[in-house]
């Protein structure tokens, strides 16, 4: 009898809650708020189990690289399948990324794949044991996507080294030119956002912005990287250059920016400055001007020093004073309305640079406050101007719209020593800069002035450490990936092919950014095999 009865209650009870259960599923039910979420952690302890697990989860993943005390190599794969100990032993990008078990020193290395995501770095290194992100294989790692160092807070990462990776974006939606403003975007390939960080010999294109840092990415440097066809097509007034950076000393040495949809080199802030930095040796070939300057701060203590630039020099914006800027042993060759344009500084040293075939100005001066006074601070020297034959014959102009001859010019006291000629350069000019980060395959980069209009031009590598019977390979800047060739290095000068080089559309866009400038100008990538 007391068997039939538990069986009894026992179907009552199976009833009772079956009922509850298919009023559950059936009742519509609201998206809680906080009111909501407290009552449903009393209502229901297995909420409670689910955060639990939760925890547990992640804290997990912030485990699952191995524990150790000395830097090491921590192995990355796309689908990792270990604790990141040996390259059998992998782990994710992600899983590293958020593991508490990187200290200050360990090398990220990425096994050759492709990386899909936007990755947060939140790592810490120090000044002696920066935390590295690198390729395995050079350039063999690709990030699809974009890398950030930090956050706008100034509470995470710092002292970080990315390297050696190419990082892109393969979304083939760019727009149109009609396209209005905001309505597309593509993240920045590696957007900093924390002091001490260092971005080296990386390929870096058609994301957002190809690299940028703002206000809490001091003590920056960028440097060895190609980086081409960033942005997308529409009216944007930001967000689609190949750098966009400012804030303090800022190193920026040694890289190629090719295209982009807007200027391609833009070193510039709404509220933040670029001060005490160096932009030195790079290759900038323009949409739009080279910018360093500011709308509401000043810039200070500035260095552009030996850059090739293909497009205007627009050095000073909208502030008004800048303080303190050297320019130096440039080569800008334009033919838009100004050579150069020095906007607001209270001191300016230009020196020894080659300004050529602007079509109407060779330099063009904005006096700070509009005061003539600062014109004496100015020290303006040994610079070489070349136009063709039918330029302009009031080629400097001081203050706006007051123009002057050359020997007016050095009556005013510049480019005493300085020349100017109607015509082109005459004899070839070639540059090697060797690779200051050894390790790498990149050996470094040769630039090429072709004024005698050469098909191929010869170059003594010697420069670049280049050993006999190896195998190198170069890369043309403007079309890295695509227009490529490798030789055995015989010792003897190589000759560099100056015709028939391409140019890298953008992803998924029909139009050049910028043109080929061959065979006036080559620059080319050396690597070792």
């Amino acid at each position: 009898m007391e068997k039939l009865c538990w069986n009894y209650l026992c179907v009552l009870l199976l009833i009772f809650l079956g009922s509850t259960a298919c009023n559950q599923f059936l009742r519509p039910v609201k998206a809680p708020n906080n009111n909501d979420t407290v009552n449903l952690k009393k209502a229901q302890p297995e909420f409670n189990l689910i955060v639990q697990k939760n925890v547990a989860r992640k804290t997990s993943r912030q485990n699952l690289v191995f524990f150790h005390t000395e830097p090491r190599a921590i192995f990355i794969h796309t689908s990792g399948n270990g604790d990141g100990s040996s390259v059998e032993s992998h782990v994710e990008l992600e899983e590293a990324l958020l593991s508490s078990n990187i200290i200050p020193g360990d090398t990220l290395l990425l096994i050759d794949g492709i990386y899909k995501g936007t990755f947060q770095v939140n790592l810490r290194g120090t000044p002696d044991l920066p935390v590295t992100i690198k390729a395995l294989n050079d350039w063999q790692a690709v990030i699809d996507g974009s890398l950030t160092i930090g956050d706008l807070k100034g509470e995470k990462g710092s002292h970080v080294v990315i390297r050696n990776l190419e990082i892109t974006c393969s979304d083939p939606w760019r727009g149109t030119w009609e396209t209005p403003q905001g309505s597309i975007s593509r993240p920045p390939g590696v957007n900093v956002q924390a002091p001490f960080v260092s971005v080296i010999n990386n390929l870096i294109h058609d994301g957002g912005i190809g690299v940028c840092g703002y206000s809490l990415a001091r003590e920056c440097i960028v440097y060895g990287n190609v980086i081409w066809n960033s942005g997308w097509a529409d009216n944007v007034l930001g967000g689609a250059q190949n750098i966009y950076m400012h804030s303090a000393r800022k190193t920026i040495r040694h890289n190629v920016f090719s295209g982009a949809f807007k200027r391609t080199v833009q070193l510039h802030g709404n509220r933040g400055a670029l001060t005490e930095s160096t932009v030195s040796e790079n290759v900038a070939i323009c949409k739009e001007s080279f910018l360093v300057g500011s709308y509401n701060v000043p810039n200070h203590d500035i260095v552009i020093d030996g850059n090739h630039i293909l497009g205007w020099a627009e050095i000073g914006y909208v502030y008004d004073p800048n303080e303190n800027v050297t320019v130096c042993r440039n080569i800008i060759y334009t033919n838009d309305y100004s050579g150069i344009r020095l906007q607001h500084w209270r001191n300016v040293h230009m020196n020894s640079n080659k300004i050529i075939k602007p079509s109407h100005l060779s330099v063009d001066v904005f006096i700070p406050s509009d005061d003539a006074q600062f014109l004496k601070s100015y020290t303006i020297d040994s610079n070489q101007y070349f136009q063709s034959p039918e330029g302009y014959k009031q080629p400097f102009e001081i203050r706006k719209h007051k123009t002057v001859s050359f020997p007016e010019w050095q009556k005013m006291g510049y480019d005493v020593n300085g020349t100017f000629t109607y015509h082109l350069p005459e004899n070839n000019e070639v540059y090697l800069y060797p690779n200051e980060f050894p390790g790498d395959k990149r050996m470094g980069m040769v630039v090429i002035w072709n004024w005698e209009g050469l098909d191929q031009v010869a170059v003594n590598l010697e420069e670049l450490a280049l050993q006999e019977e190896q195998r190198y390979m170069w890369r043309n800047a403007q079309d890295p990936i695509d227009d490529t060739a490798t030789w055995l290095h015989s010792g003897n000068p190589y000759l560099f092919p100056m015709t028939d080089r391409t140019v890298a559309y953008p992803i998924g866009f029909s139009e050049l950014l910028v043109p080929n400038q061959f065979p006036l100008f080559g620059c080319f990538i050396i690597e070792g095999l």
